[in-house]
């Protein structure tokens, strides 16, 4: 999951929402750099609900491998467990 929340995006578009609000001050950017429990938890709610709403497009394209693959395999699950496990972790 480490590399995955790298490519989410999550947290441009966070660090974005503050310069868009003119509260980007070097303590927020610092908090950021920290990388604090919630934007992690954040990151990793948006990894997981994007590559579920991805998936069968992702697989139509020709994409080898996704998160998805790499969960059912992992877990031994079909894809609808795989969506509906990973949907209570992205809830919890």
């Amino acid at each position: 999951m480490s590399v995955a929340t790298i490519t989410c995006g999550y947290y441009c578009v966070t660090v974005l929402s503050f310069l868009g609000m003119n509260n980007a001050t070097i303590e927020v950017f610092d908090w950021f750099s920290a990388k604090p429990k919630i934007l992690q938890a954040g990151n990793i709610m948006a990894r997981i609900i994007d590559d579920i709403g991805t998936y069968d497009s992702e697989k139509e394209k020709g994409q080898a491998t996704t998160g998805i693959d790499f969960y059912m395999k992992e877990n031994g699950v079909s894809k609808q467990v795989a969506f509906q496990q990973l949907r209570e972790i992205a809830e919890n």
